[in-house]
């Protein structure tokens, strides 16, 4: 199974590396506008491999994705503390309309994976520039991350196992993400009841300042270090061993439900070619309003025609 990598920068290195040391997939090629960093890359990765089963690794343009059945998406411009995420989008929107037709005409079966910022909006651009068939291949890495951020919170705060929670942020991506705090489970019990069980109450526990803690989490990280990288590319190597290995988990990922609509984070069932069913959880009325003006944001700010 061949993965190609485009944009050899902090997230596209993190996700090989990750996929590298867990041993997912035969081949990775690593493209990227400056060639000799994603031979500099493909070169320090193939040491990593050593360490396990001998995962080839090389780099080339995009004729060499030929035949691959996932291409991860991480090229342009990076999301910067303050930076205006209209001309983000604008740049990085001129550089997937022509990247997306070549990666088509040497892989035109592979599941593209947007990891690009702003993700909702360019994982909506690339829906378009693909067949209408292949829409269900399309997938950004959405709210992935910062659901696994949300319940990794709330374990910290009850003083449980991370394994026990179950909760989903979703919407879009970043600071407005929607956390169902409606749907979230701990060992099998809606929150609420799992309160109780401790003597607290729901007035006790201080779900604002987890929700901004999640919300924000990845743009402190960004002010703090410049971009994300080891976060997201751990969450790339499980999208793409769900993928390859069809395995048909629920993560929540950006894609276009409906033809012609925006895209946004929902659970949704991952397998060998994609997205293979989304599901939609009970909301809140509040939550529903939430997510409402999420995509109206989305239509208004950020849509791709």
């Amino acid at each position: 199974m061949k993965i190609g990598i485009i944009g050899a920068g902090a997230i596209g290195s993190a996700a090989a590396n990750a996929i590298v040391l867990r041993g997912i997939g035969d081949e990775i090629v690593m493209v990227d506008m400056n060639q000799a960093k994603a031979e500099a890359q493909a070169a320090d990765l193939r040491d990593a491999a050593l360490t396990k089963r001998a995962t080839r690794v090389g780099s080339g343009n995009t004729s060499d994705l030929k035949d691959a059945s996932l291409i991860i998406l991480t090229p342009g411009s990076r999301q910067k503390s303050g930076r205006d995420r209209k001309l983000l989008l604008e740049e990085n929107s001129e550089l997937y309309r022509k990247l997306i037709p070549e990666v088509l005409a040497v892989a035109p079966k592979a599941v593209l994976l947007v990891a690009s910022q702003p993700v909702d909006a360019l994982t909506m651009l690339t829906t378009q520039l693909v067949p209408v068939d292949a829409s269900a291949r399309v997938i950004g890495v959405g709210t992935a991350l910062q659901t696994l951020q949300l319940r990794a919170a709330i374990a910290r705060k009850l003083e449980v196992n991370f394994e026990n929670v179950h909760g989903y942020v979703i919407g879009e991506e970043g600071n407005i993400a929607v956390v169902i705090w409606s749907s979230v489970i701990v060992a099998g019990m809606p929150l609420e009841a799992f309160l109780k069980t401790r003597n607290l109450s729901w007035n006790n526990f201080d779900y604002q300042s987890l929700t901004d803690e999640v919300v924000r989490s990845n743009q402190r990280v960004i002010e703090g270090k410049g971009a994300t990288s080891y976060g997201i590319g751990a969450i790339l190597a499980d999208l793409s061993d769900a993928i390859l290995h069809n395995t048909k988990s629920v993560f929540v990922l950006s894609a276009v439900t409906k033809p012609g609509e925006v895209a946004f984070s929902l659970p949704r069932l991952l397998g060998l070619h994609g997205v293979e069913e989304t599901l939609h959880l009970p909301l809140s009325q509040q939550e529903q309003e939430k997510l409402e003006m999420t995509i109206s944001d989305l239509k208004a700010n950020h849509f791709v025609a």
